[in-house]
């Protein structure tokens, strides 16, 4: 593992070794599945290095949502809405729907197919 410096000689060590698992008998396989796991384990530190580099670069930043927040501000506009008729109305009331499905704790998430 010392000479490898690479994910793809990584991948390829790993893929070898379990391929060596496979067809190894059992005073083998212990040695052969701690080779693995001392493969897995750096390529997991990589991992680790590069996500924290990505973090320190792109900080993932996770608005919180307050539930009653949203449902407060929706019943403000309903009510500043109520009192006007006609077609004027549809169009707030549809982005109020709108609104209140995107912000839904059941809120559906569509799938890609």
């Amino acid at each position: 593992l010392d000479q490898i410096r690479t994910y793809r000689q990584l991948e390829n060590v790993i893929q070898a070794l379990n391929e060596k698992l496979i067809n190894a008998d059992a005073d083998a396989r212990n040695a052969i599945q701690r080779q693995i796991s001392e493969a897995n384990h750096l390529k997991n530190e990589w991992d680790e290095a590069l996500d924290k580099i990505d973090q320190e670069i792109n900080p993932k930043i996770k608005p919180e949502i307050d539930t009653k927040e949203v449902e407060s501000g929706m019943e403000r506009f309903k009510k500043a809405w109520s009192g006007i008729k006609g077609i004027h109305h549809l169009r707030p009331q549809r982005q109020l729907e709108r609104l209140a499905e995107d912000h839904s704790p059941h809120r559906r998430i569509p799938s890609d197919s």
